[in-house]
């Protein structure tokens, strides 16, 4: 079987390997920087939103379907979890760009505003929204 050189060497998938960590990264420090809480380690693909109130689950996931953003979203609750963590699960991949990152963000950071979702950093210590993808090389590299 030929392969492309870049498949043959490796080259590819230590691309494709950088991009998901850069993904990962982004959004799971933006998250944070925009006041959200978020659980699990900032290497994961898959960033979980802190909810905690199940109640908010429906209206998370309708808000974001009609948004049309580019990354999966999964609402998690009872009896998945603990009656009160019910969470968000943000599913990244290689494939994704930082814009799709972006776009996703701009959504959580309305919907977490219209929800009372932002309990993490106090409010004169979060970032804004046009702050977050300027420093995102940044964001990444802290830490």
């Amino acid at each position: 079987m030929d392969l492309p050189a870049s498949l043959r060497d490796g080259s590819e998938g230590r691309k494709r390997l950088c991009r998901l960590a850069f993904n990962a990264r982004y959004l799971s420090r933006a998250l944070v920087k925009l006041g959200f809480i978020t659980e699990g380690h900032d290497d994961s693909p898959i960033v979980p939103l802190m909810l905690f109130n199940p109640g908010k689950m429906c209206l998370f996931s309708r808000m974001m379907l009609e948004r049309k953003v580019p990354i999966a979203v999964v609402v998690v609750g009872y009896p998945a979890t603990p009656l009160v963590t019910s969470r968000v699960r943000f599913c990244l991949s290689a494939a994704h760009t930082k814009d799709d990152i972006d776009k996703l963000l701009r959504a959580c950071d309305e919907i977490g505003t219209r929800l009372d979702l932002k309990h993490g950093l106090p409010k004169g210590e979060r970032w804004s929204l046009e702050e977050v993808p300027e420093r995102a090389v940044e964001l990444v590299r802290e830490g």
